[in-house]
């Protein structure tokens, strides 16, 4: 065959790759894989071998690089000691790691359904809505909220905030760090469940089946030949397709592009290799890579190029995902309270978490990296940290190593940190250790102030007035002190290792029975109220004490402190109060019945009604005189007397003082209340309408208050009176009013909250005091608005009272034609309710 000629052109087209391959279901690539006479002297095979040897290595390297990120950042991720939780704007977790799921005992799948104010507690879930509103402002921010377990225990935590990009979507970063467990070791993290499941499977079938599209080119651009992909590329059949000049298939500078290209192949005879270039399909953005080579004839000729393009878009995206990966990982890192740290088998740093270095120990990476690990390490430290080192790359791939060291920060300051490892390979095949520290200086400082504070607290016990019972779970004695064997009369011999039964302490009557209880309450977390209640010393002898007991956790077991005192003095004195309240309320009754029958009798004639009327005037300002005056000298001579000015006093008389104050104080309120409900029964009791500022009022009231609630940690708000309120009413009695409700609500609350909601309605004021105190029993309904009447229960006795606020409360509200009303539940809370007209009206008469 001559040279050149169109016959051996022609029959060298003709051959070619004629063996197919089936690539999946749908994708059938057709690969060239014979060459005929005058194609093995033009290196086709050359380069396409070439060309698939490279892109292998290239996404073999892509692969192991991506695995190695994975596999590095997920074993931080796993490894990490705190609760790190991931959450959408609009509240839906999307990611946790085991520890919140162990900590607060929900599974993942049960976190996925959940949102942040699932997790708080009751008082804090109401923030989580403001927090993310600022955190969107801020980009980041601290806080410590409350969680709550699944079982509803509490845990405190404090929690460190990111707003981050998370799969392409803005998300929110949390980690909290429980901070109720750091007299403890951490325990170890389990493995978080895979996010991401494996993004390359069987790379060797992806190589061994890699799309190509394969055309031939004549030096005037245009196709001689092309495989099926080129032409469904471009939507034409592959007869239309040869022969076509590329300028037409292509917009102009694409194709421009293309054919400069094409003429550099051809001018330098040197092949072009992976050229990347960005397709947008009616599928989607495609990326390709392509070669091309000089094509030549039998002769060697170059008679145009021959060029091959490989589908790249799944390497392309890998590489963005693996960026996102890399860069997701990194946040988490770099956020963590917790010191990260990679260390090679020469014992040197090669990664850390800059961040966190710098901000606690002053390092730069730079002054650590490729440096020993032992540099900074206490002296007395150096050989421990050097075998645990050695332990763990002596140890098989995985094994982990715990254990507390000294280090020493840039300033020359040690800090002690509690260290864990974790032994990995890396992508070189080099074995490498992951370390997560955490600085538990200050836990150190605690635990040395604890041991120093347990000595002293021993010793205050044993010198303690008071007598002082630890007891365990199954309510034996196990400690007491000195003042236990006085107040009992039996030694310590006699008392260790027995039950308050065994002893014989206490009749066994209902008070009994409800002390035992509290016990079992107090192991199951549940607070209780002390209990007052009689007991039997040896020597036979009864006297009353009162009992205060608390829940403590000690070396993993529960044990009751139970903290005894005598107050038999005081139950006597308050055995006198009664009486004298008793023949007191008689003898109002007494004088109140007479002058009923005396008004009663003097209706007939208008002189009597007026003497009467001026007969029952004196003995009221008498009865305010003589029975107030004495009472004034009793307080305002124990202030003096507690003030030392006559001397300096003892405990016991400190105590005996008080304890007339109080008494003196108690019934001098107790005599007003009945002045008041005296004068309103016999109608002397004027109201002085005027307009005031009930904002003024409530204010004056939360400021005699506050000492009260502020004792008890308990809440106090006022709804309502964001603006300035002026109302028609008497200011003293409605301030009375307002006040005996408001300290009621507060003296009867343990815990939670007392609000007052105040409303404006179309004729009338209503007003609402709300608690979440010990609540009222339905038994107990009739005689709340009645006086000299209490509630009958432990707490109410407990506290002070005469009985005459609530009703004398309700003569106020009802001499302004008003109402009052209340409803409860026993053991969650009260609500009073009272309104007032908004002015006066027509037939409401002062009396």
């Amino acid at each position: 065959m001559k040279k050149g000629s169109p016959v051996s052109f022609k029959k060298a087209i003709q051959f070619g790759f004629q063996d197919s391959i089936e690539i999946d279901k749908t994708t059938e690539i057709t690969l060239f894989n014979r060459i005929r006479s005058i194609y093995e002297k033009n290196s086709i095979r050359k380069g396409l071998e070439q060309r698939k040897e490279v892109l292998e290595q290239k996404i073999t390297q892509y692969t192991k690089k991506l695995k190695e990120s994975e596999k590095k950042f997920k074993l931080i991720f796993n490894s990490a000691n705190d609760a790190i939780l991931i959450h959408s704007i609009q509240g839906s977790f999307i990611e946790v790691n085991e520890t919140a799921c162990s900590r607060l005992g929900y599974s993942k799948e049960e976190f996925l359904t959940m949102s942040p104010q699932d997790l708080d507690s009751p008082r804090y879930s109401k923030l989580v809505k403001k927090r993310i509103e600022e955190l969107l402002q801020t980009g980041e921010t601290y806080f410590i909220t409350e969680h709550l377990s699944k079982d509803g225990r509490p845990i405190p935590v404090e929690i460190s905030s990111k707003v981050i990009q998370y799969e392409g979507k803005k998300a929110i970063l949390s980690i909290a760090r429980d901070i109720t467990e750091r007299k403890k070791k951490e325990e170890e993290l389990e493995k978080a469940k895979k996010k991401y499941q494996t993004l390359f499977k069987e790379v060797d079938l992806i190589f061994d089946h890699i799309p190509a599209l394969v055309f031939y080119k004549d030096k005037k651009n245009n196709y001689i030949r092309v495989n099926k992909y080129v032409a469904e590329a471009h939507d034409v059949s592959k007869k239309e397709l040869e022969g076509m000049n590329a300028s037409k298939i292509y917009p102009k500078e694409q194709a421009k592009a293309y054919w400069e290209d094409d003429l550099q192949v051809i001018k330098s005879g040197s092949p072009k290799l992976f050229i990347e270039e960005k397709w947008k399909t009616e599928h989607g953005v495609k990326w390709l890579s392509t070669s091309k080579i000089p094509f030549k004839n039998e002769d060697g000729e170059i008679i145009g190029v021959i060029g091959f393009s490989i589908d790249i878009t799944e390497r392309k995206l890998a590489e963005e995902e693996l960026k996102q990966s890399e860069e997701k990982y990194r946040l988490l890192t770099e956020n963590a309270h917790d010191f990260i740290y990679v260390i090679n088998q020469d014992y040197e740093f090669e990664y850390l978490n800059e961040k966190v270095f710098k901000e606690i120990m002053g390092y730069e990476r730079k002054d650590l990296v490729n440096k020993s690990h032992t540099e900074t390490t206490h002296p007395d430290d150096i050989q421990k940290v050097r075998n645990n080192i050695k332990k763990i790359f002596n140890s098989e791939i995985g094994s982990e190593v715990k254990y507390e060291c000294r280090d020493r920060d840039k300033d020359g300051k040690y800090h002690w940190f509690e260290i864990k490892g974790k032994s990995y390979i890396d992508h070189n095949g080099e074995k490498k250790t992951l370390f997560i520290a955490r600085d538990i200086t200050e836990r150190k400082k605690v635990e040395k102030k604890l041991r120093q504070s347990e000595k002293k607290y021993k010793s205050l016990i044993e010198n303690s007035p008071y007598s002082i019972l630890l007891i365990d779970s199954k309510k034996r004695i196990i400690e007491c002190n000195n003042a236990t064997e006085i107040l009992t009369g039996y030694n310590k011999e006699e008392i260790l290792g027995k039950k308050f039964t065994e002893l014989n302490l206490f009749f066994q009557d209902e008070r009994f029975e409800k002390m035992m209880n509290r016990f079992k309450n107090l192991i199951q977390g549940i607070k209780q109220t002390p209990t007052e209640i009689r007991m039997k010393r040896k020597d036979g002898d009864t006297i009353w004490v009162r009992i205060k007991s608390i829940c403590l956790d000690k070396e993993g077991k529960k044990y009751i402190q139970t903290l005894i005192h005598e107050i038999t003095e005081r139950k006597e004195s308050e055995m006198l109060k009664e009486e004298f309240k008793k023949e007191l309320e008689k003898e109002v009754k007494e004088r109140t019945r007479q002058l009923n029958e005396a008004l009663e009798q003097k209706k007939q004639y208008i002189d009597e009604i007026i003497k009467a009327s001026h007969f029952k005037d004196e003995f009221l300002a008498t009865m305010s005189h003589e029975l107030r005056t004495p009472l004034n000298a009793i307080i305002g001579f124990t202030d003096l007397l507690l003030a030392g000015a006559s001397g300096d006093l003892n405990d016991q008389q400190r105590e005996y003082l008080r304890d007339i104050k109080e008494s003196a104080e108690h019934q001098f309120d107790m005599i007003s209340g009945i002045l008041d409900i005296s004068k309103i029964e016999s109608g002397q009791l004027n109201l002085d309408y005027k307009k005031f500022s009930l904002n003024s009022i409530v204010d004056q009231i939360k400021s005699t208050l506050m000492p009260m609630y502020k004792k008890k940690d308990l809440e106090f708000e006022v709804q309502g009176l964001e603006r300035e309120i002026e109302i028609y009413a008497d200011p003293i009695r409605i301030k009375q009013i307002l006040y005996n409700l408001l300290s009621n609500a507060i003296k009867f609350t343990i815990d939670g909250y007392c609000k007052l909601i105040v409303k404006e309605k179309y004729d009338r004021w209503t007003f609402k005091v709300k608690d979440t105190g010990i609540g009222i029993a339905k038994s107990d309904y009739d005689v709340i608005f009645k006086e000299f009447k209490r509630v009958e229960s432990s707490y109410v006795r407990s506290t002070s009272g005469t009985g005459l606020g609530l009703s004398l409360t309700k003569r106020l509200v009802e001499l302004h034609n008003g109402g009052i009303t209340f409803r409860s539940i026993l053991g969650m809370g009260t609500t009073f309710e009272f309104y007032i007209p908004k002015k006066k009206s027509n037939d409401m008469l002062d009396v």
